[in-house]
């Protein structure tokens, strides 16, 4: 990744098919740029992922399984 490159370093999105838009994104001449990372490995309740990828202009992307919201609220259980 060209870090010295000017304008937006990264945007994210958030999707309900996850799976289907990492598919597409190498379809269309994209990359992957990480392993698929759990963001909670602990607990199995928590099933939401994220990955950075890349389309083919060299932008990157952070793609979300599940709302901020709902990945980073902590619980006062």
């Amino acid at each position: 990744m060209d870090f010295s490159r000017i304008g937006i370093f990264h945007f994210c999105v958030q999707t309900d098919d996850f799976n289907s838009v990492i598919e597409r994104t190498e379809k269309f001449g994209g990359k992957v740029r990480m392993d698929i990372m759990r963001c909670h490995p602990e607990d199995d309740n928590k099933p939401s992922k994220m990955v950075y990828l890349e389309d083919p202009f060299g932008n990157l992307f952070e793609l979300y399984s599940h709302t901020y919201e709902e990945i980073y609220a902590v619980d006062y259980e």
